[in-house]
């Protein structure tokens, strides 16, 4: 009853075998594509912040430095200006255009800052130079959130036994497939209740034509919500426990106690002034009180004539 006849699709066995090769073939070519596409992605964003944010961070943080020293700023304002804006200048290079204009907009404010420079133009200078430095900070913290992702998770992995290490990228794709669902869920029951609120005000001013859509099913909304949440939080405490993925290091908030100074004298005895070595001025205001401490100070640490 259901003896079929093969030997009629014989001849098309050729022509399947050809459609199979070449759909492998164009997958293969689009995937090996994408990797290619990665990789020099992965390369030009490394090279963006090793040979232009990271140096013109540096830069730009030198020229704010001098603020005290008007001929040493100014020179080092103008250094980076000649740099940057010069035929073989390495800004031509780099993938973000965003950077390249606010640098284009400082550049014309230095011009016409060089040309005269009067109160606004010297204003518009560091206003540009202030906006281009906040720009390349953010890009640089961007590029190695990208670049760095994944490091310490592969670091923490190497570490461990095959098997747990098999557990462990269970674990985090799960995580992640998880949180995305419970943002989802929160998403959704955002608009069921910016839908109730939309209808309920129609309803109010005497319209009745709305279609309610997810409001009837609020419901299976918020016990999906809650099931996701209560998977999250436990995948949450799991991972801040064993794992400590997406998790941040903390570098401390740079007061330092008491306790934590005298424990890292121990590990390294940290430097001192050497003997005779003039003390800090204090903070005096100009005029007698500070000329007779610079006086005392001469004749105090006044080394004799040979």
């Amino acid at each position: 009853m259901f003896d079929i006849d093969l030997t009629k699709y014989k001849d098309f066995i050729p022509l399947l075998s050809a459609i199979v090769i070449a759909v492998g073939w164009v997958v293969t070519y689009y995937f090996n594509l994408k990797l290619k596409t990665r990789e020099t992605f992965i390369a030009k964003t490394e090279q963006d912040v090793k040979n232009i944010l990271g140096h013109m961070s540096a830069e730009i943080r030198d020229i704010w430095d001098a603020e005290g020293h008007i001929p040493t700023q100014k020179k080092t304002l103008k250094e980076f200006y000649n740099k940057y804006k010069a035929g073989d200048s390495p800004l031509y290079l780099s993938t973000s255009s965003l950077i390249i204009d606010q640098f284009q907009l400082f550049q014309d404010h230095y011009k016409k800052y060089d040309k005269e420079p009067t109160l606004e133009h010297i204003q518009n200078v560091w206003t540009s130079l202030s906006i281009l430095e906040v720009t390349v900070n953010e890009k640089i913290k961007e590029y190695r959130k990208l670049l760095f992702k994944y490091y310490d998770w592969y670091h923490q992995l190497d570490r461990l036994y095959p098997i747990v290490r098999l557990f462990a990228e269970i674990f985090r794709y799960f995580y992640q497939t998880i949180t995305g669902l419970l943002q989802l869920a929160l998403f959704i029951m955002l608009l069921t209740g910016t839908e109730y609120i939309v209808v309920k005000t129609a309803h109010i001013l005497g319209n009745n034509d709305f279609l309610i859509i997810l409001w009837p099913f609020r419901y299976y909304t918020v016990l999906f919500s809650t099931v996701l949440l209560l998977l999250w939080l436990l995948f949450f405490m799991i991972n801040r426990s064993a794992f400590r993925l997406f998790l941040k290091p903390d570098p401390g908030s740079g007061k330092y106690s008491e306790r934590q100074i005298e424990y890292h004298k121990k590990l390294r005895p940290f430097p001192t002034f050497q003997e005779g070595e003039p003390p800090l001025t204090p903070k005096l205001k100009e005029g007698f009180f500070k000329r007779i401490w610079n006086l005392t100070l001469y004749f105090v640490y006044k080394k004799p004539k040979e």
